[in-house]
């Protein structure tokens, strides 16, 4: 393993990241990183998109069609709703903070095609005609 940096040249790279967080010094996961331009393709596709926010959160707003497994369920419920780990998996949260966690857990599930945009965060798209309230 290795130590990745984001910079503006790689962030909307095509390719699997190994992130560590810096301050922390812990493994984040493996995941594809998509640009904000490219979700309204990317969601036409088969995937699965995963809601980590509290249900509270989620009730409130959502992508549509999302999934919602708040973070503290994951591990428990993932298997059950998703069983296949080669499915590709959009995470997201409102941050990007659970969005990372829940990649670290995906991870040690051994699921493999985990993608997220920008951070992960609701509160940086863009594209708000892909929410639902």
């Amino acid at each position: 393993m290795f130590n990745f940096k984001f910079n503006k040249s790689n962030i909307f790279g095509k390719g699997f990241y190994s992130k560590w967080n810096n301050r922390s010094n812990r493994f984040i996961g493996e995941y594809k990183v998509i640009a904000q331009s490219d979700l309204y393709d990317f969601l036409k596709q088969d995937v699965y998109v995963l809601d980590v926010r509290t249900e509270r959160e989620f009730k409130g707003m959502r992508i549509k069609n999302a999934i919602n497994i708040p973070l503290y369920m994951l591990n428990r419920n993932i298997q059950s709703i998703i069983p296949d780990k080669e499915s590709k998996i959009l995470v997201y949260c409102m941050s990007g903070d659970r969005a990372r966690l829940a990649i670290q857990k995906l991870n040690n599930m051994e699921y493999k095609n985990i993608y997220i945009w920008g951070n992960g965060g609701l509160n940086t798209l863009k594209l708000k005609e892909l929410l639902e309230y």
